[in-house]
């Protein structure tokens, strides 16, 4: 029977090194389990504990962990504890005082610790589990959703280098620049060959990246030069790829080996986002030999990673708005488009455009005159006579002129992107057509004069826009896609 063989394509002066992660964490029929969304570990221990720090529950007993129907996690955990029922329940229910429209608080969570057959010991935090009884009332069942599950191995020696594998199942399109070849041998000969370009292999911040997609699945390789990691560097590279890819990604799988510790995590599915697609700022189908588009990933990657927060770096929250605005209609999009550009000012140009200490003063003395309104004549008549609600609509007036004075001095928008447009990072042309999409969605309104072309051409510029704010925050030069022209050609950046 003939063999298939797939091998990496290898240039002459580099080699990418194979991820090896110390013993066998996740094995690969479970990979694959996990892939279509069948994965089932037994557990012969499992401990559900309560987050209350005054007597917290705690459930212990066999169990199981599965995917169900969408790929999410389920536990089930069989509790054989003595006790009456009745005291489960009033133990359990008289946690849980969170009412309709309240934020769950922290201690109403659940946290679950499992060893399986394999002996690899699991853990899910924030799980709010149901609980039943059995018929017979000699046992409970608790049940409930993980959304993440992770394990961890300390190892005898530590490495030299610190690796990290991601798997993401899904079809992803990436521009690669490296081909995977594969091998068909009969016995030890080679009877075909074939190439595939569905690689790509690029240096960011000292550590060495692969990524190969192959069967719908993107494998994710990164190998470090020292033996620790930045702080959240696996955040910090899917937020990267989301904005060269302008597309959602979710890993399933992330295996990491760093120090004298393995760790393995596994993700339940998310909803499908495959068909969110916006433009990206770099467009490249399917090759890039040039390397421009990893030259961006890796000036946004190396700026995130300054980030030390354990959440998205705002700037990725902003792009992931975006992203997620593709499925809505046109008219939305172009809403949150602008509306995102406003974030993007207040949180990395803050510094710009404010407003000088004369400019305050001036504007504190005007406030300070226009609160004296109240003292003319005439208001003193009217309420010296009494008049129907004069002051309570006197205390109304005050504050709208004193919530208007306040801002006054913020500095707006337009005047952040204006000296952005005196500097060179932006053009005045897309700063028009967002003053005018801004208006027109944030208002609700359409004008006749704008015709659906003119609405694109617009929806168009605003985007090249926001990719121009990213590219000044982040301090990139290069090439980029310029959908505010036909054809979207490649220009540089920046362009003066």
């Amino acid at each position: 029977m003939p063999k298939r063989r797939e091998k990496s394509h290898k240039t002459k002066n580099s080699q990418h090194e194979k991820m090896q992660i110390s013993g066998p964490l996740f094995k690969r029929k479970e990979i694959e389990d996990l892939r279509q969304g069948i994965l089932e570990i037994d557990c012969p221990k499992m401990s559900l504990k309560g987050q209350s720090p005054k007597n917290p529950c705690t459930y212990k007993g066999p169990g199981y962990i599965k995917q169900f129907l969408g790929g999410q996690f389920l536990f089930k955990l069989y509790s054989n504890q003595e006790s009456k029922p009745n005291e489960y329940l009033i133990k359990f229910f008289s946690k849980k005082s969170t009412k309709a429209g309240q934020l769950i608080p922290k201690h109403e969570y659940y946290n679950l610790e499992a060893i399986d057959i394999y002996g690899r010991k699991w853990k899910g935090i924030r799980i709010l589990p149901d609980l039943f009884f059995s018929k017979q009332r000699k046992g409970i069942v608790l049940t409930g959703r993980i959304r993440e599950l992770a394990s961890k191995i300390k190892t005898i020696s530590s490495i030299n280098r610190a690796r990290l594998n991601l798997k993401i199942f899904d079809k992803v399109n990436f521009p690669a620049n490296k081909a995977t070849t594969s091998t068909i041998m009969v016995g030890e000969r080679e009877t075909l060959k074939s190439s595939q370009l569905n690689s790509a292999e690029f240096k960011s911040r000292g550590n060495k990246f692969l990524l190969t997609s192959a069967d719908d699945t993107l494998t994710i390789n990164i190998i470090s030069d020292g033996n620790i990691f930045d702080k959240k560097i696996e955040m910090r590279v899917i937020e990267a790829l989301q904005f060269i890819l302008a597309r959602p990604i979710r890993w399933s799988i992330l295996e990491k080996s760093e120090g004298k510790v393995d760790i393995v995590r596994i993700q339940s599915k998310s909803r499908d986002n495959s068909e969110l697609r916006s433009q990206p700022p770099i467009n490249y189908p399917t090759i890039d030999y040039t390397g421009h588009a990893w030259k961006l990933y890796d000036k946004y990657l190396r700026y995130i990673l300054r980030y030390k927060e354990d959440d998205w770096h705002p700037l990725s929250s902003r792009v992931y708005q975006v992203i997620l605005a593709s499925g809505y209609s046109f008219f939305t999009q172009a809403l949150i488009l602008c509306t995102t550009i406003e974030g993007v000012l207040k949180e990395e140009f803050s510094k710009l455009a404010h407003p000088s200490s004369l400019y305050l003063r001036l504007m504190g003395s005007a406030q300070k005159h226009m609160n004296q309104w109240e003292k003319t004549e005439e208001i003193k008549q009217k309420i010296k006579h009494g008049k129907k609600n004069i002051k309570n609509t006197i205390n109304i007036v005050n504050s709208r002129i004193n919530g208007l004075f306040g801002l006054v001095k913020i500095p707006r928008a337009i005047d952040t992107l204006r000296v952005l447009v005196q500097s060179g990072a932006i053009k005045k042309e897309h700063v028009d057509s967002w003053k005018k999409l801004r208006s027109m969605t944030a208002h609700a309104y359409s004008p006749k004069y704008l015709s659906t072309q003119e609405f694109i051409d617009d929806f168009y510029r605003v985007l090249v826009l926001f990719h121009h704010l990213i590219f000044h925050a982040i301090d990139y030069k290069g090439k980029y896609c310029d959908y505010s022209l036909r054809g979207f050609p490649l220009k540089d950046y920046p362009f003066n």
